[in-house]
């Protein structure tokens, strides 16, 4: 009973609250990490976790947002949009992403923006994954940090380091590229990019500190032509 009150509410606040709008990417940089304290004060975050857990997907498993299947996948993917909008309502998170388009569900409804996930990731503390562009190598997410009542986006610091000769630049921002892992013990955030072509990438290894603060801990080169394992990748940065 109380996770049909609650989808009532979200559903309620999706509608009363309009998205947050789209800016500049000087704008989005500027902003940071920051979600605006007055949109917060109206969301119930502890609700909208139980309200995602009640779709029965799963925890860490993407939900989708649009389905063209049965008519019991439809109304789940509806459910699924209340949601995520009324997160986006509460946290902005279509502002964060580094191209907004709106929603276009008759593309792969497997890349379509808003698809998200629920990572638990300590007591009260959770992990949404947000799908900005499925792109051609790499998918390119948002992260928002749930903690009790608390919503803050995690953001990518920048970083500059050298391969051989070569010299390797990262823009600070709240996207994050392919990721593949989030270990909630270990409390970090695993990402691994591909090289047009796909004849290499590198792999990034995040972690989560106190609250939303993230840092580099790990930077190797993938090395996919001579199929060596992860832990013998070239480390091109590792923090000290």
């Amino acid at each position: 009973m109380r996770s049909l009150l609650a989808l009532s509410l979200l559903a309620f606040g999706a509608c009363a609250a309009p998205s947050a709008p789209e800016v500049t990417k000087e704008e989005r940089r500027d902003a940071g990490a920051t979600v605006d304290p007055a949109s917060v004060t109206t969301f119930d975050a502890r609700v909208w976790v139980e309200a995602v857990r009640a779709l029965g997907v799963g925890e860490g498993l993407m939900t989708y947002v649009y389905e063209s299947q049965t008519s019991l996948e439809q109304e789940h993917a509806r459910r699924a949009r209340v949601l995520i909008d009324a997160l986006d309502a509460a946290a902005g998170w279509r502002r964060m992403c580094s191209d907004y388009e709106p929603l276009v569900p008759d593309e792969d409804l497997g890349t379509a923006r808003g698809n998200f996930a629920l990572h638990p990731f300590g007591p009260d503390e959770h992990l949404v994954t947000i799908l900005c562009d499925g792109g051609t190598y790499n998918d390119e997410e948002v992260i928002l940090h749930v903690e009790g009542e608390k919503l803050a986006f995690l953001y990518a610091p920048g970083r500059t380091f050298s391969v051989g000769e070569v010299g390797v630049q990262y823009e600070p921002g709240p996207q994050f590229s392919a990721i593949v892992d989030l270990n909630a013990a270990a409390r970090t955030i695993s990402t691994l990019s591909l090289f047009s072509g796909g004849g290499g990438g590198d792999h990034i290894r995040y972690r989560v500190g106190t609250g939303a603060n993230v840092e580099v801990e790990e930077i190797r080169m993938a090395d996919w032509p001579s199929r060596r394992p992860e832990s013998e990748w070239p480390v091109a940065y590792a923090r000290e």
